[in-house]
């Protein structure tokens, strides 16, 4: 991780906490999602409450909370998906950012009708 803003996230009921460093590199407002390099994410507090899980939409995997089964993250190659509602105060509703409209394809989202 580099020097900031720093931002930190989480599960519902606590059990996980997340730190990013940066900016993700694309946001979609409507699918909910950010896209993060994979080395400005990590898990602050409880590593031990993830399990791992093939991810139902796509080729990557997802990490779930064991105690709320809130999606905490899919792992892809160097990229992670994360769902916006865990960081709050990195983007409002600002729709799409970065290269949203790729990322969505490779996680396996596909086209979003307008």
């Amino acid at each position: 991780m580099s020097n900031g803003p720093y931002w930190q996230g989480g599960c519902d009921c606590e059990s996980v906490e997340l730190l990013a460093v940066g900016t993700p590199l694309g946001a979609d407002g409507r699918l909910g999602c950010l896209w993060w390099c994979e080395d400005d994410v990590q898990v602050a507090f409880g590593l031990g409450a993830l399990v791992v899980e093939a991810d139902y939409q796509g080729p990557g995997q997802a990490w779930r909370c064991r105690s709320c089964a809130r999606r905490i993250w899919v792992a892809l190659d160097d990229i992670v998906e994360t769902p916006q509602a865990l960081w709050p105060e990195v983007l409002g509703d600002e729709g799409d950012s970065g290269d949203s409209a790729s990322l969505r394809e490779r996680f396996g989202h596909g086209c979003l009708a307008p």
